[in-house]
């Protein structure tokens, strides 16, 4: 009897986690738009100028952007314990879908469930789409060094449109959200290598940190997360 309310327990218990990190319905997400925000921006001379805009006034009608969940279905990605970097991935995307759909825009998901994708599969989605942009989203891990954690974004090296969408995404980052990031580099990754638009792929941050990922399996944070990633995106296509 004690093995058998043993397994009860701990079932709901994994369960619950689940669906913490997989709170995906658009009923969840508020959306909403920030007023007016500024960040420092790096000019191409290396000087800094004060950037500002009233994010209401921005308005993505026309533009479409496709948002890929990374990993999903036999691809679990990162793992921790029974969390999945999957889940957190689709988590946040559906929120960011909705957020940017508050804007006008059109919005393509690479996938809306748990299933698997090829590399190929997900930039064929994209390309076919004729999308103007392409965002993926990751968690990142890092086993041999626990301490490391922060948001990352990368561009395909040499590519001038993605570099700046991913600086305007770090910069606005740090300027006005309370999310922590470390960096934004070129990387030579599938996804960004066989799509033909404007791409980024943003690391959300590292399951291998624990207080980080407390965060990524918490609603209210893959909310923030969301939001900051969705208005560094409209902020960056504002800039244009």
């Amino acid at each position: 009897m004690y093995i058998v309310l043993f397994i009860v327990a701990f079932a709901a218990a994994f369960f619950a986690l689940r669906s913490v990190c997989f709170s995906t319905g658009d009923d969840l997400v508020e959306a909403r738009k920030t007023s007016n925000v500024s960040f420092r921006h790096r000019n191409t001379d290396s000087s800094m100028e004060t950037v500002s805009l009233n994010l209401t006034d921005v308005d993505l009608t026309g533009v479409t952007i496709v948002v890929d969940p990374g990993h999903g279905g036999e691809d679990p990605g990162c793992m921790s314990g029974s969390v999945c970097e999957s889940d957190i991935n689709l988590a946040v995307a559906q929120k960011v879908a909705a957020f940017l759909k508050e804007y006008g825009a059109t919005v393509v998901m690479t996938r809306t469930e748990d299933e698997y994708l090829s590399l190929m599969e997900r930039a064929a989605i994209a390309n076919e789409a004729e999308a103007d942009y392409f965002v993926s989203l990751h968690c990142n891990s890092y086993e041999d060094d626990s301490g490391i954690s922060g948001l990352e974004c990368y561009y395909y090296p040499g590519i001038e449109d993605g570099e700046a969408l991913a600086a305007a995404i770090i910069e606005y980052m740090e300027e006005n959200t309370q999310i922590a990031v470390r960096k934004y580099e070129d990387n030579d990754l599938s996804v960004l290598r066989n799509t033909v638009m404007t791409a980024v792929l943003i690391e959300m941050g590292y399951m291998s940190n624990s207080t980080e990922l407390t965060q990524l399996t918490t609603e209210s944070y893959q909310t923030q997360l969301a939001q900051a990633i969705t208005e560094g995106i409209v902020f960056a296509i504002s800039q244009e």
